[in-house]
């Protein structure tokens, strides 16, 4: 029971964490229009700091 109980932990800890991800790669995307940073800037910043595709990171640009 322990070890059913412990798993259950452990993906909801790797949910929060997605989530969160997920949350940072919004506000990054979000500072970098505020500021005039183009599309493509934004794109390869996500590629490098995140470890995204190009289409990954072209998702979060173009929501």
């Amino acid at each position: 029971m322990c070890d059913v109980m412990e798993r259950a932990v452990n993906k909801g800890k790797e949910e929060v964490r997605k989530e969160e991800r997920i949350n940072s790669i919004k506000i990054l995307v979000s500072s970098y229009r505020k500021r005039g940073h183009s599309d493509e800037e934004i794109i390869e910043d996500l590629m490098e700091s995140y470890g995204l595709s190009c289409d990954e990171a072209t998702k979060y640009v173009n929501k």
